[in-house]
């Protein structure tokens, strides 16, 4: 037999719509098109892309990398987006985007919503898809535009750069601009030693040679 779902008094009545509705306004204005039991992420592919109109990314960047929550927090401060997350939901929404190390949205539900896997998610969910939303609209109307990802230097060009540097400081050294390998660095030292061994060699040999002539 089917328990019956109890009554809620007429406050937390009146709460519970007061909520529906604020979240269906913010729904409204963002554009966002979603059915009540289930907001979905944007998908990889778009949170990228919008990353990528602040950030130089390379090629083959996913979400899974680990700078992934780092870009996407900064372009939530660039556009000042927490302004527009509801007092109750700020707490979640900071959490999600600001507090190191991270935490996945199932572990932030069951924190904010009492053991709750699935209420968290929508909730960071919704302003997942407001956030791109606002900024696929200011990409159509021209006022952003993806970023050029600058590779970085290989060693070989800092340590380039280095002795330039060195140089117009009049400091008379020099930063190899190889690394020696494992056989190069095992010469080195041998022949360091072989050098080295035979001086003491020669002194042996002088002193000899004056302790034999007294």
């Amino acid at each position: 037999m089917l328990k019956k779902s109890k009554k809620l008094s007429p406050e937390l009545e009146e709460k519970r719509k007061a909520k529906q509705a604020r979240n269906k306004e913010i729904l409204k204005v963002f554009k966002v098109n979603v059915k009540r039991s289930q907001i979905k992420a944007p998908t990889e592919k778009d949170l990228v892309f919008c990353i990528s109109l602040y950030v130089g990314l390379p090629k083959r960047f996913s979400i899974k990398n680990v700078s992934y929550r780092m870009y996407l927090s900064e372009v939530v401060s660039k556009r000042g987006f927490l302004e527009k997350v509801t007092k109750e939901d700020i707490g979640i929404i900071l959490d999600y985007f600001y507090t190191v190390p991270y935490q996945s949205k199932i572990e932030l539900s069951k924190q904010y919503f009492k053991g709750n896997t699935s209420k968290g998610q929508k909730v960071i969910n919704k302003y997942l898809r407001a956030l791109v939303n606002e900024i696929m609209q200011d990409f159509k109307e021209g006022k952003l535009k993806v970023k050029e990802y600058q590779k970085p230097r290989t060693k070989r060009e800092e340590r380039k750069a280095l002795n330039e540097l060195l140089k117009k400081q009049g400091i008379n050294m020099k930063v190899p601009l190889r690394v020696e390998s494992k056989k190069e660095k095992l010469r080195r030292v041998l022949r360091n030693y072989e050098a080295h061994t035979e001086k003491i060699n020669q002194k042996y040999k002088e002193f000899k040679e004056e302790q034999e002539n007294e």
